[in-house]
Formats: structure tokens, sequence, C-alpha cells
């Protein structure tokens, strides 16, 4: 590998004036500090509104479930359906 390219560019560098940092603006730190502080209280917030909606869900989901229970377990042949029953009532009327 040659390094001929780099010799100029060395004292290029060496030449070059470097001009001095200048300094930051009164507060920079400070606005810094608080945007992160913003941010992470952000993403706290997030989470807790998604486990806040997740909570709510199962909360309405338990409800209805419970409210619909005896609709839900009812199996039996005592819980006759409305339509069965009209049927049978228009069959017997017709004479049957």
């Amino acid at each position: 590998m040659k390094d001929d390219g780099l010799d100029p560019l060395f004292e290029r560098a060496k030449c070059a004036r470097i001009s001095p940092i200048a300094p930051l603006p009164a507060g920079f730190a400070d606005r810094i500090a608080a945007r992160y502080q913003f941010e992470l209280r952000r993403g706290k917030t997030a989470a807790r509104a998604s486990i806040w909606s997740v909570s709510a869900a199962l909360v309405i989901f338990a409800a209805i479930v419970t409210l619909n229970l005896n609709a839900i377990t009812s199996w039996g042949a005592d819980d006759q359906d409305p339509v069965d029953y009209v049927a049978q009532v228009v069959w017997d009327s017709a004479g049957n």
C-alpha cells in the first residue's frame, strides 16, 4: 500500500488554521436535559395508557360475558327458541 498521497494532506493540515470552538448558548445543557426528561415521561405515559386501555377492555369484556352468561351456558331443552314456537303454532293451526 502506498502512502504517497497522504504526505501532502498532512502538510496542509499542519498549516491549516483551526478556529476556536464557539461557546454553547446559555441554557443549552438545561434544554437538552429537559428534552430528555420529556421524552422519558412521554414513553412512560404511552406505556401507562396502553396498560389502562387493555385493562378497560378486559373489564368491559368480563362485564359482557357476566351479563350474558345465562344465554351462553343455556344448552337445555327448557329454553325453546321463539322461532320454534312460532313454527309449532303455524303447524298446529294448519291442522297437522
